[in-house]
């Protein structure tokens, strides 16, 4: 049975546990115990701005599950998932790299006839990414107030576990 509100409660056998869910955001989630027979999922504080088709961003995906971290998986580059232009203005804003740095270099960076001083501030790069969502660097992690990229693969578990 599924309660719907706040909190979502399911009547399951067996035991509490992370899972990933079955829906377009396939989130990790926790069952947290709540007497026999009942859970309620554990809302996640770790939020991982994810592309499927990159391995550092699958590594973040796979290293919360395989810690137990719950995470919210946020697939930015769906239509229906994009940040919106103020969404990356409050990221730059808790980010704790230069604002720069969330702007991957790659071939649409140069098609684009763009160079390092079209995204040398946080308004321009918030400008861009919002143009165009594929030049965002990922993995994007946030949680409680803060934000890293999750590049190099070793900044990921350190975060991860500060704000589990």
């Amino acid at each position: 049975m599924i309660r719907r509100g706040a909190r979502r409660e399911h009547r399951l056998p067996g035991s509490e546990g992370t899972f990933r869910t079955t829906g377009p955001v396939g989130a990790l989630v926790t069952l947290v115990g709540t007497g026999i027979g009942r859970y309620r999922v554990a809302m996640a504080s770790i939020t991982i701005w994810h592309n499927p088709n990159c391995s550092s961003s699958r590594a973040a995906t796979d290293l919360a599950e395989e810690l137990g971290v719950p995470v919210d998986v946020r697939k930015y580059l769906l239509k229906a998932e994009r940040p919106t232009r103020d969404e990356f203005v409050a990221l730059l804003g808790i980010l704790e790299d230069e604002p720069t740095t969330l702007v991957r270099r790659d071939a649409t960076f140069k098609k684009l006839g763009l160079a390092d001083q079209d995204v040398a501030s946080a308004d321009q790069v918030a400008d861009v990414l919002a143009a165009h969502p594929e030049m965002t660097q990922r993995p994007v992690l946030i949680a409680d107030g803060a934000a890293i990229i999750g590049r190099p693969k070793d900044r990921i578990e350190p975060f991860l576990v500060a704000h589990r």
